[in-house]
């Protein structure tokens, strides 16, 4: 008996699980879900080479001053420096990528005998060394370096896109915001 290929019957009924539209917007819908819960694009950091740039930012736009704000705070207060025209640019590049020396080269493991508590116990008192020894900066040379920044979270990586494009931003640029230079500008 040779086996007989037969048509299968399209009786679906709307809103059943073998229904392909409704199927296929109901995939679309869980792929924006989660794309919303895993995107971490969503937000930038206005970043500042001292403390009086940032408090001059604040002073400026009339931001709230706080180290986190809402787009809708940072576009409402932002929005008489809005520019004319928008511009296309490429994100800035870093000026300087400096490395400091490695506090270990000084490490002389022939005194500790082998043993891994001495051993570890001399790279730890090397890295405290190296950390005691470093000089605090008044003004860095990249804004980026500096501790003195305003984070900025956006409802979504759209909303984040459309920001920076609408102000010229990413002259300064993307993620990490050279604010201090955007300052001059305004």
């Amino acid at each position: 008996m040779a086996y007989e290929f037969k048509k299968k019957s399209q009786n679906k009924e709307v809103g059943s699980s073998f229904d392909d539209a409704a199927m296929g917007k109901r995939v679309k819908q869980e792929q924006e879900r989660y794309k919303l819960a895993t995107d971490s694009e969503f937000w930038s950091c206005l970043c500042f080479k001292t403390e009086k740039d940032m408090q001059s930012f604040i002073a400026k736009t009339g931001l709230p001053d706080r180290r986190y704000v809402k787009g809708e705070e940072l576009r409402k207060a932002t929005e008489p420096y809005k520019p004319t025209k928008r511009l296309r640019a490429f994100g800035r590049k870093p000026m300087s990528t400096a490395m400091l020396p490695d506090p270990l080269e000084s490490v002389d493991y022939s005194k500790c005998g082998g043993r891994f508590e001495q051993e570890s116990a001399a790279e730890a008192m090397a890295i405290f060394n190296a950390f005691n020894s470093l000089e605090k900066q008044g003004e860095y040379t990249e804004a980026t370096d500096s501790h003195f920044w305003i984070c900025v979270v956006f409802d979504s990586r759209d909303d984040a896109e459309k920001y920076l494009d609408d102000m010229n931003l990413r002259k300064h640029g993307d993620k990490y915001i050279d604010a201090s230079a955007w300052l001059k500008e305004l």
